[in-house]
């Protein structure tokens, strides 16, 4: 079953470090680790599997090892493109989670690659923040006043949000 495009995963990553053209997995591992190795927690045999796991799916194409240096190359196909496009234009979530790991990552993507503006996916992502504060308060003002632990959820939820949003307006 195919997960949501909205999960955290380092597919995408993968995907989109070989959008510039071929490269070897110890240079990609390279490139990742230099920019996004404190957003995510990837091990190089974990980025390794993530390699044979996209070119299984027909997302990248793995070229027979060099003789010389015994690397293996990796290109991005056309599917794979398309998938990693797909991601970078996908709608934002408003969890803190995602927008710690894959809106960092979309930044990135932004700069290293120069589409989408980066500015446009900060006006996104802070429209969908304010439209989940929306919809909390909705959810608070409604819940009786006996439900305690349901409003205890919502208010730590509302203050999350509220944190996010500050957060995105001083980007």
């Amino acid at each position: 079953m195919e997960r949501r495009l909205s999960e955290p995963r380092p597919e995408y990553l993968v995907l989109g470090l070989l959008k510039p053209g071929p490269d070897h997995g110890y240079r990609l591992y390279q490139t990742f680790e230099r920019h996004l190795g404190t957003v995510w927690h990837l091990s190089q045999p974990q980025f390794y599997a993530t390699l044979k796991r996209l070119a299984a799916k027909g997302w990248i194409a793995e070229s027979p090892r060099a003789e010389t240096s015994g690397r293996q190359n990796y290109a991005l196909t056309e599917a794979g493109e398309q998938r990693f496009m797909q991601w970078l234009a996908s709608d934002c979530v408003s969890s803190a989670r995602v927008i710690r790991l894959e809106f960092i990552s979309r930044l990135f993507f932004a700069d290293f690659l120069g589409a989408p503006p980066s500015g446009q996916l900060v006006r996104s992502q802070i429209i969908a923040v304010q439209n989940e504060i929306i919809k909390h308060h909705g959810l608070l003002s409604r819940l009786p006043p006996s439900d305690k632990y349901n409003a205890m959820s919502l208010d730590f939820r509302l203050s999350q949000l509220t944190a996010l949003q500050n957060w995105l307006g001083s980007l």
